[in-house]
């Protein structure tokens, strides 16, 4: 929202600058050469003189939404053809009920003038004239209807493409920072009236929206990271503050294999799932795949107390293998058929789960079926992760060819300990060897170099644990390619011979090894 005012012969200019001020509002004077303003937190524009020259120079610049202070009933009416409130120095809203009145009454009275007939003059402004402007003015600078109707047109004319969005307030202060596949549909949706609570109150705190436009949604969710640690707006709490990501692994180390939650440094590379943004989110996991195998999460020797198994083997919800009652083998077993399950090899465990969820539900043992159910839904979850990164992912290298289903980019993300490295950028009709952004990647996997270019990005360490979890959600058919094993030395240096390199990522595009 910005207030303009039109100062020829305006009463009201230091009212309405104060009042915009206040509200922290941007205020515009638009003058002719015939006056002079020089108001602290107003901006002053100067138009030659002639007829009605402030008038089209102030209407050419107004947009729905914005506050018009003018006693001219031509600029009303135009002003009002453009969406914005115009209001005059005695506080009158001009609005589309009153405004032909208005008009129909100057064009009487130009006529009347003309034909000679005297008419009475205006009476000395009085401070009453000044108190009701002012009353009305703050009313209009803080009217959720007259900001509402100006964002409804801005979402209407969002692009249909993925990006960021800003939800800011009236002082142009960052609200919220978001991302999306599709920025019109997602930030109209913030407008259909039935949000919670949390969401309810930033709306009603939020004048103003803009957006940043991105090529894919990965781009959008890197972005979204890196504006949010810029910008540290009050409603994206969870993600102001630098987090670790966590994994679930089976800790090996005596005296027994459990599962745990851990960050990304102290991860088992060979069994484990992740990455996880909360550690909440792991746990609630970690604790429905532990019911299912029965193994323990407490990691202590001779149970918790140190005085034999806990509570938890007495109602058994745990093998106890801190006991001395429990068979050599059958530990080793059920640990054996949980490592094959992180390595990769879902389908048995999801099918055995389906299975008795539906022997449960058709004996219409309910509780037993719906902690079943919560079970496959987890083993689901972990299988969908590891569907997106390979079982052996940590401890090695890949690129990772990504097509998204509903964009027209293809991306190519170098992946090491976990983390995006760089990811170069092709159009889905470019000649994807012959193109900049290949040849700056194949620069950098063969010699470590980074080459300028523009569809060619490498992250910090932050920037790529950030983007990992986006390759990971994102819907894109993907293809690895394992480069791992291609380094050799020359001197000093560790280097990939170009030409093998460039032939295996190609293969691998084209789905050939």
């Amino acid at each position: 929202m910005t207030v303009f005012i039109d100062a020829d012969g305006c009463p009201v200019v230091d009212i309405t600058v104060k009042l915009s001020a206040q509200a922290k509002i941007k205020c515009v004077i638009i003058c002719d050469t015939s006056h002079v303003f020089d108001k602290p937190g107003a901006t002053t524009i100067t138009v030659s003189q002639g007829s009605d020259s402030v008038d089209f120079a102030l209407v050419n610049m107004v947009e729905k939404g914005d506050v018009v202070v003018t006693q001219d009933y031509g600029l009303a009416a135009m002003s009002l053809a453009r969406g914005a409130v115009p209001v005059n120095q005695d506080g009158m809203v001009f609005t589309n009920d009153n405004i032909d009145s208005l008009l129909m009454q100057r064009h009487v009275s130009k006529k009347l003038r003309a034909s000679g007939i005297r008419q009475k003059s205006s009476s000395k402004r009085t401070s009453e004239q000044n108190k009701l402007f002012e009353a009305k003015l703050k009313e209009l600078l803080s009217s959720p209807t007259l900001w509402q109707s100006s964002l409804t047109e801005t979402v209407r004319a969002l692009p249909l493409t993925p990006g960021c969005y800003f939800f800011k307030d009236k002082r142009g202060d960052v609200l919220y920072i978001g991302k999306s596949k599709c920025l019109r549909k997602r930030v109209s949706s913030y407008f259909t009236g039935q949000n919670e609570q949390k969401i309810a109150q930033m709306m009603n705190l939020v004048a103003s929206v803009s957006h940043v436009c991105t090529a894919t949604d990965i781009e959008a969710i890197l972005l979204e990271h890196r504006l949010i640690k810029q910008y540290l707006p009050p409603f994206n709490a969870k993600m102001r503050i630098t987090r670790k990501h966590w994994y679930i692994d089976i800790n090996v180390n005596p005296p027994y294999p459990i599962l745990r939650v851990v960050p990304h440094e102290a991860r088992n590379p060979l069994w484990c799932v992740g990455p996880f943004s909360h550690q909440d989110s792991a746990f609630s996991m970690i604790k429905t795949v532990a019911d299912y195998w029965r193994i323990p999460v407490c990691g202590k020797e001779n149970g918790i107390s140190g005085k034999g198994p806990c509570l938890q083997y007495h109602i058994g919800f745990c093998l106890g293998p801190c006991s001395e009652n429990l068979p050599d083998n059958a530990y080793s077993d059920t640990i054996r058929e949980m490592s094959d399950f992180f390595q990769g090899h879902c389908d048995g465990i999801l099918r055995k789960v389906k299975n008795s969820l539906q022997e449960a539900s058709d004996a219409l043992a309910y509780e037993k079926a719906a902690k079943l159910r919560n079970q496959y839904e987890a083993f689901s979850s972990l299988a969908w992760r590891m569907e997106r990164m390979p079982p052996d992912f940590d401890g090695r290298e890949f690129c990772v060819w990504l097509k998204s289903h509903h964009e027209d980019s293809i991306l190519l993300a170098h992946i090491s300990d976990c983390r995006v490295k760089a990811y170069a950028r092709f159009a889905n009709d470019e000649n994807i060897k012959g193109s900049d952004g290949f040849a700056a990647m194949m620069d950098y996997l063969e010699t470590g170099k980074t080459t300028e270019c523009e569809n060619f990005l490498t992250f910090n360490e932050t920037d790529g644990e950030a983007l990992i979890k986006a390759i990971i959600e994102t819907e894109a058919e993907r293809r690895f390619v394992d480069i791992t094993d291609m380094r050799y030395f020359a001197g000093a240096n560790c280097v990939r011979p170009r030409d093998t390199l460039v032939n295996h990522i190609l293969l691998g595009y084209a789905g050939e090894n």
